[in-house]
């Protein structure tokens, strides 16, 4: 059974105001593309499918960079990704967090040795805690 946060999202009560001016400060954010999304444990099956559309989206972009978080909206709205990248892909679904903070390690890794020039990643290590919202965390792609 996924836990749901009980806690207000920080963005509910955002008015489309206080949105146009992040936009005309710090750029448009990514749009959001959850087409495909993969879900389950993280074994050879998944790791095969989340291989496959990196591939495509890193095929299709001047770089990428990949990350994890537990609520996509929030991540969007993050100044680092305003302005500079064009479209959040959501690549695998998962209530483990552990099963997420491996993937993202395991494919930036693996994607920095293949496609070192188009990487944007700086560090291949886990980095920060997540906070789940709907009780799903995602590893994601933004790119370029």
């Amino acid at each position: 059974m996924v836990k749901k946060s009980t806690k207000p999202h920080p963005l509910a009560n955002e008015t489309s105001w206080q949105e146009f001016w992040k936009s005309f400060w710090n750029g448009e954010k990514p749009k959001q593309n959850s087409d495909n999304i993969v879900t389950g444990h993280y074994n050879t099956n998944t790791k095969r499918a989340i291989t496959q559309r990196i591939n495509y989206i890193i095929n299709d972009s001047k770089s990428i960079k990949i990350g994890k978080t537990g609520d996509s909206y929030l991540r969007l709205d993050f100044n680092d990704y305003r302005g500079t990248y064009k479209e959040m892909h959501l690549i695998y679904k998962s209530s483990s967090e552990e099963y997420i903070s491996t993937a993202e390690e395991d494919y930036i890794k693996k994607f920095s040795k293949s496609h070192a020039s188009k990487i944007d990643n700086k560090t291949d290590k886990r980095v920060g805690k997540m906070y789940s919202y709907d009780g799903y965390y995602y590893m994601y792609v933004v790119s370029r």
